[in-house]
């Protein structure tokens, strides 16, 4: 069990069908987790600028506005995880909700199981923003400063670029393994475990997200290259550096 200092985990459920809805915040409830309950988009932002929540998990289907302009607007003010849940397995569904931010997904009916698992798997890799790391978790390329143990990325600029969770671990794959040819394959394996087949082309969209905010040309990078048929290089040279 995943546990915080003084605190349980506390999860927003927003999902239009109550009893989907219940029988999933009774279930991880019953194993430690504080789950919130909504039935609307509208109710659903209420409720995060009124109350603190670690993650939300979020229906597609939403009653009113949809899940993934939902989403895109929680994304646009917040860094909090989402897990995208969808009544149908439309690949596309999957690559649209993880171009908005989503973190995740999952296609309805869920084993309760599975989503506990997918929320403690993200809140591992968010939870290494508060744990002490060593210096050498710093490195630079190209300009850029990524420390993993903050999880922040900053230009050559000094500012700071907002990144979501998943978008960090994907780059941090890629900085750890400079100059290694790194298939879609050998990706799912590191960020996910091999969640899913279903995910594979949602690599390239992750890959595409990242590029738009590491590269000077985006249409042309010369950081994260794609190895025609083979998958995809960190070209830039790494540097461990100190704090």
């Amino acid at each position: 069990m995943l546990a915080r200092p003084k605190s349980r985990i506390r999860v927003l459920i927003a999902d239009s069908d109550s009893r989907s809805r219940e029988a999933l915040a009774r279930f991880l409830s019953e194993h430690g987790v504080s789950a919130g309950q909504t039935g609307s988009g509208d109710e659903l932002l209420r409720v995060l600028e009124r109350d603190r929540y670690d993650l939300v998990v979020l229906d597609i289907m939403l009653s009113g506005e949809s899940g993934i302009d939902l989403c895109r607007k929680v994304r646009a003010v917040s860094a909090i995880p989402i897990i995208l849940l969808s009544a149908t397995s439309e690949e596309a569904d999957c690559i649209v909700g993880l171009e908005v931010g989503a973190d995740d997904y999952l296609a309805k009916p869920v084993n309760p199981r599975e989503v506990l698992a997918r929320i403690r798997a993200i809140l591992r890799r968010t939870a290494l923003m508060v744990e002490p790391v060593p210096h050498s978790s710093c490195f630079g390329f190209d300009g850029w400063t990524m420390d993993l143990g903050r999880r922040t990325l900053s230009d050559p600029s000094g500012s700071w670029i907002a990144l979501t969770s998943h978008e960090f671990d994907l780059l941090a794959v890629f900085v750890q393994r400079p100059q290694t040819v790194l298939s879609r394959a050998q990706l799912l394996d590191l960020l996910h475990g091999r969640v899913s087949s279903q995910f594979d082309r949602s690599i390239d969209t992750q890959v595409s997200r990242v590029r738009g905010k590491i590269e000077a040309n985006p249409q042309s990078p010369r950081i994260i290259r794609t190895m025609r048929n083979e998958g995809y290089i960190f070209a830039a040279e790494v540097e461990r550096m100190s704090r």
